[in-house]
């Protein structure tokens, strides 16, 4: 390896493109996408309501669909958490890092129910290289219902 790749870094799955004489990410590193917190408006902006009938918090669930190197999505559910401002340490999905970078994640914020769920917000969101190296990408959802902290993990290092 020439001296260019010399820094490449393990922790964040790099890997050195001999015929660039480059550090890139491993094209196959495996990357867990997980949500970690919100910010969810007090009503519903579609119609001014309480998200729960009864005038109580949300009780809010995260459900992402990650790209995947077939054309199944990866799917992460998180736990359901009641409060204007949940966190989550679960709901992830593993994504390959070629399948971050070519599709995007769809992301859906729920109100989960008795009867029937409310969607808080949902949409796709296409990573990129500097949002994987950055680690925690703050998201502003669409409908202004709500923003999510999102986490991308690198691969666990190998001991």
């Amino acid at each position: 390896m020439g001296g260019a790749c010399t820094a490449c870094l393990e922790a964040k799955a790099e890997v050195c493109d001999k015929d660039k004489q480059a550090c890139i990410i491993d094209p196959t590193s495996l990357w867990s996408i997980r949500p970690v917190s919100a910010v969810i408006v007090a009503k519903d902006p579609a119609d001014e309501s309480d998200w729960d009938v009864d005038g109580s918090t949300p009780d809010v669930v995260v459900r992402l669909a990650c790209p995947s190197d077939s054309d199944e999505a990866v799917l992460g559910l998180s736990s359901e958490v009641s409060s204007f401002t949940p966190a989550w340490n679960d709901g992830e999905c593993s994504v390959t890092f070629s399948a971050l970078m070519k599709k995007p994640t769809n992301i859906t914020l729920l109100d989960v129910d008795f009867s029937f769920d409310d969607e808080i917000s949902s949409g796709s969101y296409q990573f990129t290289e500097a949002n994987v190296r950055e680690e925690y990408v703050n998201l502003a959802m669409p409908n202004k219902a709500s923003t999510l902290l999102v986490q991308i993990k690198p691969p666990q290092r190998k001991r």
